[in-house]
């Protein structure tokens, strides 16, 4: 409102706004580095984004400021297969992806050397692999996507920490992404009965046999955890008629959301969540094209209509860096887009915020 009072019909600079607006946020768009339907985001110490690609079974690297690292091809090999699911990067800077149709899971160095063999690591209990997330001690926990359903924890060189079957359990059913907190718990959204699944670090289950529920969990997509630990959920289809709300628990699985969840501020059909270092949510909306944030207490900050520049184009991903910008993953587009600035900055890769108990903190 200060910037747009200064301005006059005497303005030096034109063409002028018409009406006042909400804000001047500047978004960007990138493509190249492989990108080809871009499902998922994970930031590095450095600030580069790297993106999973389902087009062509490939990962992408961004340096910070856009610019490609990965080839015109993307980084490949390793067993990528079916990245339908996440990507993390451990506190070393490597990146892990999921297969989905390969049962296992391959990492790049940071260089986007392969450095889990020719298929990627195959231990006992992965199947159809999806979501992932890495803990303090840089063990890496991945959710099986189909029957029987489980959570797999793997070591930092690939071995099989959990069990011949994972960890079972706790009504997970369909998990979709999990998310550890800085105790090193692993927090799980499960699709298919709209609940979710706490596991302690070493696999025991901590939600009871039925799971966290209530809160407006419906069809949750995605989860990320808050600096207070509180674990925050985008719900794709949500009490509403189009879908549209988020549930926050607190550690102890406490719904503080209310019976319906947080709505409004242009939800629509969300799928992917992040926390800034404010502790605020940002939330990606399939649907609506367009970004939500909201305040870590659960007030809408955006409009209705959410963020929409930088040719957001069905958004599958969000994910903030270490100097406050917003990273979005447009499927259709096959591109990258940018919100400079737009959050407070967090520390990254969330693996370090786990390990230094600087979870959704600032720098």
């Amino acid at each position: 409102h200060a910037l747009s009072s200064l301005i006059t019909v005497q303005s030096p600079f034109g063409p002028t706004v018409p009406v006042e607006v909400n804000d001047f946020t500047l978004g960007i768009e990138f493509s190249g580095g492989g990108l080809n339907d871009p499902y998922s985001i994970a930031i590095d110490s450095s600030g580069d984004p790297w993106i999973t690609n389902n087009g062509n079974s490939s990962v992408t690297q961004l340096a910070s400021n856009g610019v490609p690292i990965s080839p015109a091809g993307g980084y490949t090999g390793g067993g990528l297969n079916g990245l339908f699911g996440g990507i993390a990067i451990d506190s070393a800077g490597n990146a892990w992806i999921p297969n989905y149709y390969g049962n296992s899971v391959t990492e790049f160095s940071n260089a986007g050397t392969v450095l889990s063999g020719t298929l990627g690591y195959t231990g006992t209990g992965l199947h159809t692999p999806y979501g992932i997330a890495i803990d303090g001690s840089d063990n890496v926990w991945v959710t099986g996507f189909s029957n029987p359903y489980n959570v797999v924890k793997l070591s930092n060189a690939g071995a099989v920490l959990s069990g011949t079957t994972g960890y079972t359990g706790g009504a997970l059913s369909v998990p979709y992404s999990v998310a550890i907190d800085a105790s090193g718990d692993a927090w799980i959204v499960n699709k298919r009965n709209n609940s979710l699944t706490e596991f302690s670090n070493s696999g025991t289950l901590l939600s009871g046999s039925n799971g966290y529920t209530g809160g407006g969990l419906d069809t949750p997509y995605s989860i990320a955890i808050d600096g207070s630990g509180d674990a925050w959920i985008a719900n794709y289809n949500g009490n509403n008629v189009y879908g549209n709300s988020l549930t926050e628990l607190s550690n102890a699985g406490a719904i503080l959301s209310g019976a319906n969840g947080y709505i409004g501020a242009g939800l629509n059909l969300p799928v992917s969540i992040a926390m800034d270092g404010s502790g605020n949510a940002w939330v990606a909306n399939s649907l609506g094209n367009s970004i939500t944030e909201f305040s870590n207490s659960g007030a809408a900050i955006t409009g209705v209509n959410g963020y929409i520049g930088g040719n957001i184009n069905s958004p599958n991903a969000v994910a903030v860096d270490g100097s406050g910008n917003v990273w979005v993953a447009n499927l259709f587009d096959s591109t990258l887009t940018e919100l400079i600035g737009a959050a407070t900055p967090v520390v990254t890769p969330l693996a370090v915020g786990v390990k230094n108990n600087t979870v959704a903190s600032r720098p």
